[in-house]
């Protein structure tokens, strides 16, 4: 019986160092950073073709072969947090970045560049750190809105000017009038009332002259 209580106590001493140690070490350390995200990219194919979010499952493998390779150990809460972290700081980053390239004026970026594992958490991720391209605000895309603005012809320019052209002999010919048809009677005919009033507003304009007579 002393030897149940013995190896209780020491249960519960190694319980209690290890809870210590990893409330001391507020986050993860480059390598264990590191381990993590290769842990990651290996199983991504397990829960990315079926779900985005990593099973339980998933992440006691994870946890499991992470203890293996660290002298701290950690339990699965704690390596989700982790996780979050590391996905949500590099969101952060790219969204600032997007926002400081937007900006007009020019000068220096005033962005942090992503670590090495965010940039690597963000390949492995893809549209679900980066968001997704919006079909709407196309201003920031010079490509897109390159390919939306109506493309015009040298050779539609032209064939409409001809057009024109023909369309304009057209209209003098038809406003032409042959002299060699017109008759003494004719030349007796009354003017048109749009020439009258066109005359007496030329008039009007002159202060009264016509013809050079007040």
């Amino acid at each position: 019986m002393a030897k149940n209580l013995r190896a209780k106590y020491e249960n519960m001493k190694k319980t209690a160092k290890d809870s210590y140690a990893e409330r001391k070490v507020a986050h993860l350390n480059e390598v264990e950073e590191d381990i993590l995200i290769q842990l990651i990219e290996k199983y991504q194919k397990d829960f990315t073709e079926k779900n985005d979010k990593i099973p339980f499952n998933i992440w006691q493998q994870i946890c499991c072969e992470l203890n293996d390779s660290s002298h701290v150990k950690r339990n699965i809460a704690f390596l989700k947090t982790e996780f979050e972290r590391i996905r949500i700081c590099g969101k952060n980053k790219l969204s600032k970045k997007k926002k400081e390239l937007n900006k007009t004026g020019g000068g220096r970026l005033d962005v942090e560049e992503l670590t090495h594992n965010e940039d690597k958490l963000q390949a492995l991720l893809g549209e679900r750190l980066t968001g997704f391209e919006s079909s709407f605000d196309s201003d920031s895309h010079p490509k897109k809105r390159r390919s939306q603005e109506p493309s015009t012809s040298r050779d539609d320019d032209s064939v409409n000017v001809d057009s024109m052209e023909d369309s304009t002999e057209e209209l003098l010919k038809d406003q032409r009038t042959d002299w060699s048809k017109c008759t003494p009677a004719q030349l007796k005919t009354p003017k048109s009332s749009s020439l009258m009033s066109h005359e007496k507003d030329k008039v009007k304009e002159s202060g009264g002259k016509k013809n050079g007579k007040r």
